[in-house]
């Protein structure tokens, strides 16, 4: 490409020409163009290995799967041939142990926090901080195993690689939502990407303008996170099968509406009579066998119709 000339095979020579398009040298430092839009800084077999295992296991390392390890890699700057499959080969070393956190949550940005505990004396949590929960155990077991190092020191590198990835709901990284950039990775200064090289010297200025634009960026994200939001729950009743209760079926209903109970006590209680339902949808008054209305409703969800 620097000399304009070609291989005198013709399929290595026919190759090249269609590959060229995706690729520019600029300051004799050669780029892949990327289909995003910022330019891909291309490294050599000796930089790959710095670069891997930076963001794999470094500072900001959150342990990814294979192709979250990659995504990650190119929204740093940086791209070489076979990254996909590098990046997967060096997930499959991790290994994990296990600790307790707690840990929150924001809804809308995703940023999360966590503080490590000896102990825990009741669960609680919703299906977000569950989900967030598990990505930072997964982390911690692949950082901690073998390595004899302390959970209390290692989470905030953990916090700091799960705040820097995008989210699937948001397309953007919690990082950016509450600062309105994207922080630059110790992986950009050891191995400068075009980011870092390209940045104004006018720092002051261009974080003006950034705080300025950021309420567009969470706008967008907002939107996102409920078309997301809305296909989830889409899959999900897809799979829900609809509980067809009338006035005058017999039910049984759950023992407990929340928590569970003994290991040897019964789930279900009746056979209950349903006398009305509520206009407002799938709630009921019942009837127990000795004709007393129960003093609350009961919803479908608790309820299991006995088909005679």
């Amino acid at each position: 490409m620097v000399h304009g000339k070609l291989p005198e095979e013709w399929a290595r020579a026919l190759k090249i020409k269609k590959q060229a398009p995706k690729f520019v040298i600029l300051n004799d430092v050669l780029y892949r163009r990327s289909y995003q839009g910022p330019l891909l800084k291309c490294l050599s077999e000796n930089e790959v290995e710095y670069v891997l295992r930076e963001i794999h296991e470094g500072r900001c390392g959150e342990h990814l799967g294979g192709t979250a390890l990659a995504r990650k890699i190119i929204l740093a700057g940086f791209w070489w041939p076979r990254m996909n499959q590098d990046a997967a080969q060096l997930v499959q070393k991790s290994r994990a142990q296990k600790k307790f956190l707690l840990v929150a949550v924001d809804y809308f940005s995703k940023w999360v926090e966590a503080e490590s505990l000896a102990k825990i004396t009741e669960e609680e949590a919703n299906c977000q901080t569950e989900v967030t929960n598990r990505i930072i155990v997964q982390a911690l077991k692949a950082w901690l195993h073998g390595k004899g190092k302390d959970l209390v020191e290692e989470l905030s590198s953990i916090l700091w690689a799960y705040r820097t990835t995008p989210r699937t709901s948001t397309r953007e990284t919690p990082y950016s939502l509450v600062y309105g950039s994207e922080a630059v990775l110790p992986v950009e200064i050891g191995q400068p990407s075009t980011r870092v090289e390209s940045y104004p010297n006018n720092n002051d200025q261009t974080r003006a303008i950034e705080l300025d634009l950021v309420e567009e960026k969470r706008d967008q994200a907002a939107i996102r996170m409920e078309a997301y939001r809305n296909r989830v729950m889409k899959s999900y009743n897809k799979h829900v099968r609809s509980r067809d209760i009338q006035v005058g079926d017999l039910v049984m209903k759950k023992v407990k509406q929340v928590g569970d109970v003994g290991k040897l006590e019964a789930r279900w209680e009746g056979p209950i009579k349903v006398i009305q339902r509520v206009s407002s949808g799938a709630a009921y008054y019942l009837e127990d066998s000795q004709g007393h209305t129960l003093k609350r409703t009961w919803n479908a969800f608790h309820l299991k119709k006995i088909f005679a």
